[in-house]
């Protein structure tokens, strides 16, 4: 975990309120972590409103690309993820440091009051992750026409194979017995 150091938070040195993080998130980053469906350039930006009181609010701006495949027509492109995420931090003065704890929820998470630093890559891994869309398809244009570079049969030779469809002696032998 030593690579993740930078995305430790040193809470116990903060005052009360809020403070400003940005962190630059990118391909070695998403290299640390086992098994990263995330194996092409990334390159993302995060914003993250560290909010200090009884307990903390932790507000995560992310904003980036990935390069990934599109699924209409399979050319690479860069797909861009937006996303804001709230992450809420309490204590938990039954918590030995190390264990889990016993309460489950996806926005909250419980440390021991003898934590002094928070790492937040874990948590920011599956944030990205998740905000990568099932569908990965080429943004449309301002017409709200595809951009994808899909080999489309024009229209005149669609209208040729409907012509000749409709001269196959096989269908005017099978409409002439439906006729009967």
């Amino acid at each position: 975990m030593r690579a993740f150091n930078k995305y430790e938070i040193p809470f116990v040195g903060l005052k009360r309120g809020n403070h400003l993080f940005t962190y630059t998130v990118n391909n070695e980053f998403f290299e640390q972590f086992e098994r990263s469906p995330i194996v092409t350039p990334a390159q993302f930006e995060v914003n993250l409103d560290f909010e200090k009181g009884n307990f903390f609010m932790l507000h995560f701006n992310i904003s980036g690309t990935i390069q990934t495949a599109c699924d209409r027509c399979a050319e690479q492109f860069d797909l861009p993820i937006e996303s804001e995420q709230l992450l809420i931090v309490k204590f938990d003065d039954d918590l030995i440091p190390g264990e889990e704890p016993t309460d489950e929820d996806d926005d909250v998470v419980y440390i021991s009051r003898n934590d002094t630093h928070f790492n937040i890559a874990n948590h920011l891994y599956e944030f990205i992750v998740l905000s990568i869309p099932m569908r990965k398809v080429h943004p449309d244009d301002e017409d709200g026409y595809p951009t994808c570079e899909i080999n489309y049969q024009n229209e005149e030779a669609t209208e040729e194979a409907t012509d000749e469809e409709a001269v196959d002696p096989r269908w005017e032998a099978l409409k002439k017995i439906r006729k009967n």
